[in-house]
């Protein structure tokens, strides 16, 4: 685990208690509900970056989905069982995560942006090798070409900013939207919508492009 990843997980370890206290549904259902519109009854969910299992996992199940989760936070997790099955619970750092199951659909909500931006791409591939073909990716990325006027805000690195969330501090890492939906593209998707739904924060919903192999015919 790199240090930037390290840092992250011990933020949201320290602020697991008070972040399943408050975390609900924000923006995120739309996107969400959009992306289930493409799935079949039952279809297997994986929800990146899980943390404590609301809204969207607990969402997801309510509607009778298959749910896995994975997440860096060991913390968050304890909450999580409560809500997902713990055999269906991967506590893993995103760019380290390695599975055999094939999904249906992944979940990436508010997730991608505590990787660096250098990774997003290999992390991208990971996510579309874990897919069923023409499954189902929701993701969100941060728009950085939306200017922060924020004095609290910290600058890391032309990728990087670092902002102040229930007393920790984490950073977010992205590129310009445009540049956000060449990645996805790149990585093997075809998108299906991309959308800045508040302003910094893009989100995307793509499907796995099926591979389509041609016979070369003998003379």
């Amino acid at each position: 685990m790199n240090s930037f990843n390290r840092k992250i997980k011990q933020g949201y370890d320290n602020i697991a208690e008070i972040w399943n206290k408050e975390r609900e549904w924000y923006i995120e259902q739309p996107s969400i509900d959009e992306a289930i519109s493409h799935l079949k009854p039952r279809a297997k969910i994986l929800d990146v970056g899980c943390g404590s299992g609301k809204p969207i996992a607990a969402y997801l199940i309510e509607k009778g989905y298959d749910v896995y989760g994975v997440d860096i936070s060991p913390n968050l997790l304890k909450y999580a069982e409560k809500i997902i099955s713990k055999k269906k619970l991967f506590k893993a750092d995103l760019c380290e995560f390695t599975t055999d199951i094939k999904f249906d659909a992944i979940i990436c909500w508010f997730t991608l942006f505590h990787i660096h931006a250098k990774h997003h791409l290999t992390v991208l591939k990971k996510l579309y090798s874990f897919l069923h073909p023409q499954g189902i990716l929701c993701i969100t990325f941060a728009d950085t070409s939306h200017v922060i006027d924020n004095i609290a805000i910290k600058i890391i690195d032309e990728y990087t900013i670092e902002s102040k969330m229930f007393g920790e501090y984490f950073c977010h890492s992205g590129r310009p939207a445009f540049e956000n939906s060449c990645l996805i593209k790149e990585a093997g998707f075809e998108i299906i919508t991309d959308k800045i739904d508040q302003p910094g924060n893009q989100v995307i919903l793509a499907m796995k492009k099926q591979i389509v192999k041609t016979k070369v015919l003998k003379k």
